[in-house]
This record gives structure tokens, sequence and C-alpha cells, in this order.
């Protein structure tokens, strides 16, 4: 009686295992159904939107950068002074840069 009650649980654990097989559609594109049209229509648009969001954000923070490195090296140079004197303050500013730290830059020219 023992033998037939194991008998009995062992064909529906059998019955519930998956095959190999099945396992690899769930992970695998190779097995798995194709999309409909309608979602890789729907995905692909989405795609380019999102692309479009991507390079809008990187043009912002470009953009935003260059601001940034702008008003740095205009805080080298006198607000007050002619524009003459403050490109020859921005030139010497660029070439201490090129051989010294910032720092030491910034105390130079003050």
């Amino acid at each position: 009686n023992s033998t037939s009650t194991m008998k009995k649980k062992n064909s529906t654990k059998v019955a519930k295992q998956t095959t190999k097989k099945e396992k690899d559609a769930k992970y695998h594109s190779l097995f798995s159904k194709p999309p409909s049209a309608k979602n890789v229509i729907n995905s692909g648009s989405q795609a380019r939107i999102d692309m479009a969001d991507m390079q809008q954000q990187k043009r912002m923070e470009r953009k935003q950068h260059r601001r940034e490195l702008i008003a740095k090296w205009h805080a080298f140079a006198d607000p007050n002074a002619p524009i003459e004197e403050r490109r020859f303050q921005l030139l010497v500013a660029a070439r201490l840069h090129a051989r010294c730290q910032e720092q030491v830059v910034k105390k130079a020219m003050d």
C-alpha cells in the first residue's frame, strides 16, 4: 500500500516538472514566441523617444558644462577691466594653467 502511495507521489512530481526546453523557452529568445507586430512597432517608437530624450539630456549637460567652464575662466580676469586687459589676463591665466594647478593660477591672478 505504501508502495502505491509512493508511486502516486512520484508520478505527480514528474508531471509538475518542466522540461529543459520549456525552461529555455522562458529565458532564451530563440525558443520563445516572437512578439506581435504591434509590440514591435510600439517598442521601436518608444526606443526612438528614449534615444531622443537621451540626446536632449546630453546636449543640456554639454551646455551646462560649457557654462561652468566659461565662468571658471572669466573668474581669472578682473570683471571691471577693459576687454583688452581681460583678454590678456585670460591669456596669462591659460599659460599658467598649462604649467601648474588651478589654485596656483588663482593666487597668481589675484
